[in-house]
């Protein structure tokens, strides 16, 4: 399974677009973080808005349909269900934290949709997987975020940083990948 970076953003397509870059400035820099939540929400259901944020992923999810990863407005995370052989079900779910990236990406100034984290719910015999590509210091809910995947997955893979690091909080684990591939030098 894949999730989209800040690499599988075609910025050519954000850069060209007028609406675009408003949709961005307005999610990175304008709203109010505690109303990103329901602001994207009203953006998804919007059919033209939405059908412009998930433009630049068009490629991103070609790719992804072999993997049955691909994002969309009605789709804005993904989810598999695996049975483990103790009849108790391992979640995996891919977060799509390039929504609205670009090359005005910041640290802290990019979103998570609200209903890709809420829908995780820890109940018996059920655990969640979680794959994200930008870290929670990332994101503009970054504190709401931090307490949302204590509380949700038991186990939290980013990338991103290119730095391989493992962290136990609580009863949750946070792995961020190291880079795939060599040093650019």
């Amino acid at each position: 399974w894949i999730v989209p970076g800040n690499h599988d953003v075609d910025r050519d397509i954000v850069n060209r677009s007028p609406t675009l870059e408003t949709i961005h400035k307005h999610f990175k820099a304008v709203i109010a973080p505690e109303d990103i939540h329901e602001e994207l929400a009203k953006y998804l259901r919007h059919k033209d808005d939405s059908k412009d944020l998930f433009t630049p992923l068009e490629q991103f999810n070609k790719c992804a349909a072999a993997f049955d990863s691909e994002f969309s407005p009605e789709k804005p995370y993904w989810h598999h269900t695996l049975t483990l052989n103790d009849g108790s079900e391992l979640r995996v779910v891919g977060l799509n934290s390039a929504i609205v990236s670009s090359k005005s990406d910041q640290e802290g100034n990019l979103i998570l949709g609200g209903e890709q984290v809420s829908h995780m719910v820890r109940k018996d015999n059920v655990e969640y997987v979680a794959l994200c590509h930008h870290p929670v210091e990332w994101f503009r809910t970054r504190d709401q975020l931090q307490q949302e995947f204590m509380r949700r997955p038991r186990i939290v893979l980013f990338g991103h940083k290119h730095m391989q690091t493992v962290f136990q909080i609580e009863e949750a684990v946070r792995i961020t990948a190291g880079a795939v591939h060599p040093d650019r030098r």
